[in-house]
């Protein structure tokens, strides 16, 4: 049994659960309530997928990381019809013509007949690098109950040449960088579930040198886009387990400060288990400078409601009656932004001086 099909097995008859003392910190009921409508269910079953689940919940993983995703999406596909339109080379036009019909078997889940148009499409044209990235993730990603077709030396290899063969493009063209970033993030999948086949498999030379090529992977992608936030996510797992435990901690920060949820997804993420108390004293430092900061508002709002009261009017809208550290930090980021808007607010409710 290799790793993943370990994964498949563990994560169709466990779930995960995070505990009372990370919801104390992290974000309270109401909170999640507003960070996801779904509520946090769904979050947690996104997070806790099985391999064969990547493929179509990989843009879901976080609402950064989605948005990055369909933005160098919609590059990927205008920059493959513009090289088709730029260029009168009927074998490119014919593997673009294969490529497309690859892809929409591969969004069907047609793992099988994706790999066969895609072959096609490359003995069309062999340095399309768009057939290449596809090929790449067909076999990092093609699993269902169908089949699966994955084999990540053969991912490896394919993403290499898709990155081959997109370099010349990459500096004269932006798309290109973008659509880099994405074959990047693949790649650094790849050589991560390999890395973890080849732990699994006690072959701990061969998974060092793996890890450390997943890290410069996911490193190259964040360096081209910095949407694909989940790319330095990957930076810090790699990080976690490599024993790593202040670099992981630092790209996590970078993380959680642009995406909150990733808070909650690192207790959700078995590789950071060693780190567990090293994440709560982050969280709670990162929690300590946004209060200080929500705590001056807080301080301003409710001395000009006191200012506006002595005047003869009223504010009616709610304030807390105090405004105390304890509370988990997804609140203290809700209220801090609270505050901010009220004190843009407050002078609306002072008596007219005119």
């Amino acid at each position: 049994m290799t790793y993943r099909e370990l994964m498949e097995k563990q994560t169709k008859e466990t779930s995960i659960a995070i505990d009372k003392q990370t919801f104390d910190i992290v974000a309270s009921q109401k909170a999640l309530a507003q960070t996801f409508e779904t509520g946090f269910d769904r979050i947690n079953g996104t997070l806790n997928m099985s391999f064969s689940e990547v493929s179509n919940q990989l843009g879901y993983m976080t609402a950064t990381f989605s948005s990055g995703l369909g933005r160098i999406a919609h590059s990927l596909e205008r920059m493959s019809n513009d090289i088709c339109k730029r260029l009168d080379n009927p074998y490119l036009i014919a593997a673009h013509e294969q490529y497309t019909i690859a892809r929409n078997r591969y969004s069907k889940g047609l793992f099988v007949e994706a790999l066969e148009s895609v072959g096609v499409a490359l003995d069309k044209d062999k340095t399309y690098y768009m057939s290449w990235f596809l090929l790449g993730e067909i076999y990092l990603l093609g699993a269902n109950e169908f089949g699966n077709v994955i084999d990540l030396d053969a991912a490896i290899d394919a993403l290499k040449k898709a990155l081959r063969y997109i370099h010349p493009d990459i500096g004269t063209n932006e798309e290109a960088g973008l659509i880099a970033a994405r074959i990047w993030f693949y790649l650094g999948l790849a050589r991560f579930n390999k890395y973890k086949d080849l732990s699994f498999q006690g072959q701990g030379v061969e998974a060092k040198t793996t890890i450390e090529e997943a890290v410069q992977a996911f490193e190259e992608s964040y360096g081209y886009s910095k949407d694909i936030l989940e790319a330095r996510y990957n930076v810090a797992r790699c990080k976690a387990l490599m024993g790593n435990t202040k670099g992981a901690l630092y790209d996590l920060e970078i993380v959680m400060t642009e995406d909150r949820n990733y808070c909650l997804k690192v207790f959700c993420d078995s590789d950071f288990d060693s780190m567990h108390d090293d994440c709560i004293k982050l969280i709670e430092r990162m929690k300590h400078f946004a209060f200080v900061e929500a705590e001056i508002k807080y301080n301003k709002v409710k001395n000009l409601v006191e200012n506006l009261e002595s005047m003869g009017g009223s504010f009616t809208e709610a304030i807390p009656s105090k405004f105390i550290e304890s509370i988990p930090y997804f609140d203290v980021l809700d209220y801090n932004v609270e505050f901010g808007s009220m004190l843009g607010r407050i002078e609306t409710y002072y008596p007219d001086r005119s």
